[in-house]
């Protein structure tokens, strides 16, 4: 007899990341993290699946990368490499390395290294110049003396050198990232990105990045893009044109991004917006695990580009005909593919994907046939002893008629003609977008008795720009009334919803909205608010990007009176409050920082009302998908056990 899926299950489930397939491919490298229960971390492994068996590669190690019959990656902060029989360290750097590229010809190695260039005393002052000081990745103030470079080894004669003059930052942008470059077929060039140089933007445009060249002996280093938006992931089309996502900040923080096309002599044209969708995946669960390659692929035979895109609560790998102007889906599957790559003859793709009955899977499609087959994991096994609660999904219709999406979850055990308690659950972002894939915090609260109600009300992605953009100048105003209109229907629809038993939930944007509802109705009993907001004038400069997000998030504009911060800041309307609230926050989060929550709760405390803090020391943000183990858990039975105290 089946069981209901327990916390425990965290330690148990496997979580794939970064599927590479061979240029032939007839193999699949690939990343399985592991949680262990013993020594309370994450164990991460390299495995490559041939003819459907799969075999570790090597232990403690990620980042696979084929170079023909070789398989280099990531160990111990170094680049090592096997042939299936013997391993090799290739690097000996002085810091860590991050990620890798190697040159067409297997010659040449690039390297992105981070390492500490001068030690900084605890007790030494520390003096700041700008106003992005603070990196929730970091869980605290940046470091200047952590320093990242590229270094190129000849696999050869294993010598190496700093490619980039000492000048050079090389830095990611705001809400970005950096990766080892890419090498042009001929090996004669790299393309990378890298915040732009102009020191005085920094604070204006933290977020603007440029895309550079250089060759391998450092020389002719230049931005080909000018300053005007954010140019990522560039890869090359030919030798003299690069492919990267971008935008134009155009719609400042909500704006979608495109695929560009950058020429090396000069001009860039944007080949998506048109399109007006979501690229890369968006969706939001808690079973996500490190890194999935997301490049957009170009096949020079076809001239088709192939792209992750989000639509709908989905994330597919989608192709796009340039020349015909037409966008297809690889796949009429609901789910969120998480990272794909595709092999030298781009028939073939390997992909991680979640669906709502699967936290992680690698498959292999064949693009002719469609054919697709999955890789055996530990996760069947455990899905196999378990009963899950199956989303049930309908249209929703926003104030602007923008058809989107909602979904019910029943809670395991349903019986017809009984009442039950219910969750509305909110997700963070706003930019992001509830989907097709596995959630564990809502198997557990349907595994506890709970129904779990959710949608995408407007700022959500995967609905076009007009939808994402819809959000800026409505926080509190449009969102709230989508998500009470959102929770009648339910109620209408689903009769066994018990009205007198409702709680509320959200993270980040979502606990914001936990926060404000409660402020505003009491028709909720109980209420979680997780990595919250609830004073956006503190929030405006105690956030690692509260200067810069709430400007252009909020508001669209300049903020020439703080007070506008106040209205619409839950503390404000705090004696309203006769709802018992539960807070859960991180104390390293530099995101949205615990005096968020701090306020709240002694301001609530103050007045008399029901209310508890929990505190999660040393994690930052993203705790409730990749934080301590024991602490993550700690996190799902408090919500748990809390809901159950007030909605029964």
């Amino acid at each position: 007899m089946k069981r209901c899926i327990e916390t425990a299950d965290l330690f148990r489930f496997r979580y794939y990341s970064d599927p590479q397939i061979s240029a032939d491919a007839g193999r699949v490298a690939y990343v399985e993290t592991e949680i262990s229960r013993r020594e309370n971390r994450y164990i991460t492994s390299v495995y490559v699946a041939e003819n459907g068996i799969s075999q570790c590669a090597a232990r403690e190690a990620s980042c696979p990368r084929w170079q023909g019959d070789l398989l280099y990656y990531l160990s111990g902060g170094q680049v090592c490499r096997t042939d299936g029989i013997a391993t090799e360290q290739i690097t000996h750097l002085d810091g860590v390395t991050r990620s890798f590229s190697l040159s067409a010809n297997g010659n040449l190695l690039c390297c992105l290294v981070t390492r500490s260039t001068e030690k900084h005393c605890k007790t030494d002052p520390l003096f700041v110049k700008h106003l992005y000081m603070k990196e929730d990745s970091v869980k605290g103030l940046i470091d200047p003396g952590i320093v990242s470079e590229y270094w190129i080894i000849n696999l050869t004669t294993k010598a190496g050198y700093r490619l980039l003059p000492a000048d050079f930052k090389l830095d990611a942008p705001m809400w970005g990232m950096l990766s080892a470059p890419v090498w042009s077929e001929s090996g004669k060039l790299l393309a990378f990105s890298s915040r732009v140089q102009d020191d005085s933007l920094h604070d204006e445009k933290p977020w603007q990045a440029d895309l550079y060249v250089v060759s391998p002996d450092g020389d002719g280093l230049r931005a080909i893009t000018g300053g005007q938006g954010t140019f990522q992931q560039p890869v090359w089309k030919d030798e003299n044109t690069l492919i990267c996502f971008g935008h134009d900040n155009r719609y400042f923080r909500s704006t979608e991004l495109s695929i560009w096309e950058i020429s090396l002599q000069g001009g860039a044209k944007d080949l998506t917006r048109h399109l007006d969708i979501t690229l890369t995946n968006m969706c939001i669960g808690d079973t996500e695990s490190g890194h999935s390659a997301c490049d957009v692929v170009f096949d020079g035979e076809t001239g088709l580009y192939y792209f992750l895109a989000s639509w709908h609560g989905d994330a597919k790998v989608m192709r796009f005909d340039p020349v015909a102007d037409s966008l297809q889906s690889m796949d009429d599957i609901h789910r969120a593919v998480m990272g794909f790559t595709m092999d030298q003859r781009k028939k073939t793709i390997a992909q991680v994907y979640s669906d709502v009955g699967m936290p992680s899977a690698v498959s292999v499609v064949d693009i002719q046939t469609g054919q697709e087959y999955r890789l055996p994991s530990q996760n069947d096994l455990l899905l196999k002893e378990i009963k899950l609660s199956t989303p049930e999904h309908f249209p929703v219709c926003a104030e602007d008629a923008t058809v989107t999406d909602g979904w019910l979850m029943r809670p395991v055990g349903y019986e017809e003609g009984k009442n039950y308690p219910s969750v509305l659950s909110i997700h963070g972002g706003p930019y992001g977008l509830y989907g097709n894939l596995f959630f564990l915090e809502f198997q557990l609260l349907t595994a506890a008795g709970f129904a779990v109600i959710y949608c995408n009300p407007v700022g959500s992605r995967g609905y076009g720009q007009r939808f994402s953009q819809g959000i800026v100048g409505e926080y509190s105003k449009r969102d709230y009334r989508e998500l009470m209109a959102f929770t009648d229907l339910c109620l209408e629809k689903f009769p066994f919803l018990a009205k007198d038993r409702m709680g509320v939930s959200g993270g980040s944007y979502g606990g914001y909205m936990t926060n404000w509802i409660i402020t505003q109705t009491d028709r909720f009993k109980a209420a979680v608010a997780q990595r919250s907001i609830s004073n956006w004038m503190t929030m405006y400069a105690t956030s690692d990007s509260g200067y810069i997000s709430i400007e252009q998030m909020l508001f669209g504009r300049k903020i020439p009176d703080p007070i506008e911060l106040l209205d619409i800041s839950p503390i404000r309307y705090a004696c309203q409050v006769e709802t018992p609230l539960l807070l859960l926050h991180s104390e390293c989060d530099m995101r949205c920082p615990i005096e968020q929550a701090e306020q709240f709760f002694v301001t609530l405390k103050g007045m008399g009302k029901e209310v508890e803090l929990i505190r999660f020391p040393g994690e930052n943000h993203g705790m409730s998908r990749n934080g301590l183990p024991t602490l993550r858990v700690a996190r799902l039975e408090a919500i748990c056990e809390f809901l159950k105290r007030y909605l029964g």
